[in-house]
């Protein structure tokens, strides 16, 4: 798993066994179409190549034992017009991707881990988590969203920058905000900041003061044991880890991480929710919300007055 886009589902509730799931990775979802057959499958892994067996693995995050399934979704898709496919050889015909997936039992639910483009999302979901018999999906219902990050929650992440976190037994550090998105009624708007925080920008402040619906965060966090994650987070749980500025502190080394699923666990299993759970249990985060927005507006403010020459007698004079 790599720079490339991470989404969180989860499958059927009456799924909650890994070994029980074993046997729909096997069975056949080639398709035929086009005079071609598309080799759309499951392939066992080790986490990082193609192995003979599918295996049920154990991780231990933050003290706490999971088990889960490594694979690899298969997926092909024609990447030339229809009316062109039985004039050339499927190789030119059909492109495939192998995407790295994780299946993990999470609170008596299995949650799958999907590492992919953008368009392979939509080819795992449509092509290898659809399986009739007898008119029924075996593979029952499929939340592809879950719950819903509120916009609240990136202001409230906004408001810790530099300020260490402990919930629980943990201590968190957000030490940067190098980009959000944020929906309008009239467009999608995606600010990002290179070599300066984002949050101390004038458009940034002004899309705080107005409560705009934030939609993603780019982060920089810090843990207790000097793992340091750059990555970027959805209101849809969607994240996308920056493997260039992720990394942990070793007798003053700094140590890059060349598998990123342990980083994946940490952010999906533990550091998300944990943060989530402390800003529902912040009471004062009413009354904070408000001050954290003036705050802001006065700073948006003295810095448009000092770039434009305006003072505040003919600011009054203008808002009359």
């Amino acid at each position: 798993m790599s720079n490339r886009r991470i989404q969180y589902w989860s499958l059927d509730q009456e799924k909650t066994d890994l070994e029980k799931l074993i046997p729909l990775l096997k069975m056949d979802y080639q398709k035929e179409s086009d005079g071609f057959l598309f080799e759309h499958k499951w392939l066992p892994s080790n986490g990082l190549s193609v192995v003979d067996e599918f295996v049920v693995k154990t991780v231990t995050i933050a003290s706490q034992e999971y088990k889960y399934l490594p694979v690899f979704a298969k997926v092909e898709a024609p990447q030339i017009a229809s009316e062109y496919m039985d004039l050339v050889s499927k190789e030119i015909a059909i492109s495939h991707s192998i995407n790295p997936v994780i299946f993990i039992e999470v609170n008596n639910r299995i949650k799958v881990i999907v590492s992919a483009s953008s368009s392979c999302f939509s080819r795992i979901r449509n092509n290898l988590m659809r399986y009739v018999q007898q008119k029924i999906n075996l593979w029952g219902h499929i939340d592809y969203h879950g719950s819903e990050l509120e916009k609240d929650f990136f202001y409230w992440l906004l408001s810790k920058r530099g300020k260490k976190l402990k919930p629980g037994n943990d201590v968190y550090e957000i030490l940067d905000v190098e980009g959000f998105r944020s929906h309008t009624e009239r467009e999608l708007q995606k600010f990002q900041g290179t070599g300066r925080s984002i949050d101390t920008v004038v458009p940034f402040k002004t899309m705080v003061c107005l409560h705009n619906n934030f939609t993603g965060l780019d982060l920089v966090t810090k843990n207790q044991d000097d793992i340091t994650i750059s990555f970027s987070l959805s209101n849809d749980w969607e994240i996308k880890i920056d493997t260039n500025k992720t990394f942990q502190m070793d007798k003053g080394k700094v140590v890059f991480f060349n598998d990123l699923k342990i980083i994946v666990f940490l952010l999906y299993l533990h550091i998300i929710p944990q943060l989530y759970c402390e800003y529902n249990s912040d009471k004062t985060w009413v009354v904070d919300q408000n001050n954290f927005r003036k705050t802001i507006a006065a700073q948006a403010i003295k810095e448009i007055l000092s770039e434009t020459g305006l003072t505040i007698p003919e600011l009054g004079k203008l808002l009359a």
